[in-house]
C-alpha cells in the first residue's frame, strides 16, 4: 500500500473533538488507483461515479505516473492483466449489468442522477493516463472565472452553511458532477453551468455561473436564488470548476 495519510476530521460544530481528531486514510494516489482497479474488475455504478468524481475534483495536482504505477501493481495482485484505457472503456460500454443497475444503485442516493452515457463519453479524456506517461487532465488547462479583487473564493465550507437557507450544497453537488442547475432568479427561470462561489466585500455570497440564455457568465446573489436543483443534464466546462474542487479555505 502507498503511504498512509493522516487527515483531520472535518468538524464545523461549536463543540470540540477530543485530541487531534485525525484518522489514517489512503493517499489520493492510492485511492484513485484502487477505485480504477475496482472499476475494471467489477464495473459497478458506484466505482464509475467515484473515478470520474476523483479525477474531476482532485484536491490538488495528481501524480498520474504514481497512480499508474499503483494501478499496475493492484491489477497484478488481483491476477488481472493491466488494461489499456481503451480496453477499460470498451469493457464498461459493453457491460449490460452496469447499465441495468445504474439507476437502481444510485438514483436514491443522489440529488440528480448523472447520465451514464455522458459519463462514459468523458472517460477518454480522464483515463488517458493509463497509456500516456506525460498526460495532463484537460480541465487543468482551464482558467478560473474572472472576478473582482474585492471577492474571496468560497471553497469547501461543507456543512457549515447547512440550515442557513442557502443552496450551497446543491450547487457544489452540481459543479462536482458537471451538471446544470435550474433555479428562479428575479422572477425568471434560469438554467446555468455552476463554476465558482465567491464572497463579496458586502458579505453577499455570489454564484458565478454561465447562463444558457443569453449565454454569458453572470454573478448571482445566492440569497436571491429560489428553487435551485441540480438537473441530470451535463455540461462541458469552459472555466475551471472551483465550487467543489476539494481545496480548503
Amino acid at each position: 500500500m502507498d503511504t498512509v495519510v493522516e487527515r483531520r476530521v472535518f468538524h464545523p460544530y461549536p463543540d470540540e473533538l477530543p485530541g487531534a481528531a485525525a484518522v489514517a486514510t489512503y493517499s489520493f494516489d492510492e485511492l484513485l488507483a484502487e477505485k480504477t482497479r475496482a472499476l475494471y474488475e467489477r464495473a459497478r455504478p458506484r466505482d464509475l461515479c467515484d473515478v470520474v468524481f476523483l479525477l474531476n475534483n482532485r484536491p490538488g495536482p495528481i501524480d498520474l505516473e504514481r497512480v499508474r504505477f499503483l494501478f499496475e501493481k493492484k491489477c497484478h495482485a488481483k491476477g488481472l492483466s493491466v488494461p489499456s484505457g481503451r480496453l477499460l472503456i470498451d469493457t464498461l460500454r459493453a457491460d449490460d449489468e452496469l447499465r441495468s443497475e445504474w439507476s437502481n444503485m444510485l438514483a436514491h442516493q443522489l440529488p440528480a442522477l448523472p447520465d451514464l452515457d455522458e459519463l462514459v463519453h468523458r472517460l477518454p479524456g480522464l483515463l488517458a493516463w493509463i497509456d500516456q506517461p506525460a498526460f495532463v487532465l484537460p480541465e487543468t488547462r482551464l482558467d478560473p472565472v474572472p472576478f473582482s479583487p474585492a471577492e474571496t473564493p468560497l471553497v469547501s465550507a461543507g456543512i457549515r452553511f447547512w440550515g442557513g437557507g442557502l443552496p450551497l450544497e446543491a450547487i457544489r453537488f452540481a459543479g462536482a458532477n458537471r451538471l446544470l442547475v435550474a433555479f428562479d432568479y428575479d422572477g425568471k427561470p434560469r438554467v446555468a453551468e455552476p463554476y465558482s462561489l465567491r464572497q463579496a466585500s458586502t458579505g453577499n455570497i455570489l454564484l458565478y455561473a454561465w447562463e444558457q440564455a443569453p449565454a454569458q457568465i453572470k454573478a448571482f446573489n445566492v440569497a436571491k436564488i429560489e428553487n435551485l436543483r441540480p438537473t441530470p443534464r451535463a455540461y462541458t466546462p469552459r472555466y475551471r470548476v472551483e465550487c467543489a474542487d476539494g481545496q480548503t479555505p
